[in-house]
């Protein structure tokens, strides 16, 4: 549509500034032609809804989202990476104005949490979003595997691979990161259900084609942590050969031996090993 040809040009400058920040980027996959079909595919979407600021009939800014429930079975908007661009010469006040507006239309349907992905290269974006009340949820980093250095090796902690005779200590450790997200200063509640589901993915991930590796750690022939690398999905947020360390955890009576670190060690030199690059 007209609208998505013009909603797709000011993502592509956005992108091209957020290049001049994050070099890596230059290795992602934003053609213009992909963008477009990419905000098609959300707009045809029912579960999405945004908006657009029009300055004499040409679009200078936009914000959409789409509707999802979340483990505690509430309907929250998650805006995607292509979810906000506003043209080169606006400012916060824009984006402001554009969230005001939209927040309604979201408050409306019943979704009153919001998850924004945003860029950090152009300031603009992150700026406006704290200074309308959004806070840090998460973080993604990007590291060059030639630029990794090796950890001291602990050799009383062995390393792994998982198969599907590992999937009981896999759902074993599965409360591992909920454990913390259940407590300050997160409070994140599960319900049983979910908590099922979890362990169930656990198990599955030895068996998941997305999943590149899983790895145990043992220390004193005992389960002490994993880490979970599987395939990173190709878009202009990541470099097109990148894996992705989706978690990792350690059991916390084994903490402080350096489980976290041998993992690592393993991880990046086997996806390095593999022909991936970030």
């Amino acid at each position: 549509s007209k609208d998505c040809k013009q909603m797709a040009s000011l993502f592509e400058q956005r992108q091209i500034d957020e290049i001049k920040v994050f070099q890596f980027l230059e290795d992602t996959v934003y053609q213009k032609n992909d963008i477009v079909h990419q905000l098609d595919h959300f707009f045809n979407h029912e579960q999405t809804m945004g908006i657009g600021a029009f300055r004499d009939d040409v679009l200078i800014g936009y914000l959409f989202g789409y509707q999802k429930s979340n483990r505690s079975k509430d309907s929250i908007i998650v805006v995607p990476y292509l979810g906000l661009a506003i043209h080169q010469t606006d400012d916060e006040l824009l984006i402001k104005m554009i969230y005001q507006e939209v927040s309604k239309l979201w408050l409306k349907n019943g979704c009153a949490t919001h998850h924004i992905t945003t860029p950090l290269g152009n300031k603009t974006y992150m700026n406006a979003l704290l200074h309308l009340s959004f806070a840090y949820d998460q973080a993604y980093a990007i590291l060059d595997v030639n630029d990794y250095k090796q950890f001291p090796l602990n050799h009383e902690i062995d390393i792994k691979k998982a198969t599907v005779n590992d999937q009981d200590v896999l759902e074993g450790m599965s409360s591992i990161i909920q454990s913390h997200q259940h407590d300050s200063p997160v409070y994140g509640p599960y319900h049983q259900e979910v908590l099922e589901l979890f362990k169930q993915g656990y198990r599955n991930l030895v068996t998941d084609e997305d999943i590149i590796d899983v790895w145990i750690a043992s220390y004193d022939e005992k389960p002490a942590g994993f880490q979970v690398m599987e395939l990173s999905e190709k878009g202009p947020m990541t470099p097109s050969d990148t894996a992705e360390l989706s978690v990792q955890g350690t059991i916390e009576s084994f903490r402080g031996l350096g489980i976290g670190k041998s993992l690592m060690n393993q991880g990046i030199t086997d996806i390095k090993t593999k022909g991936y690059r970030y």
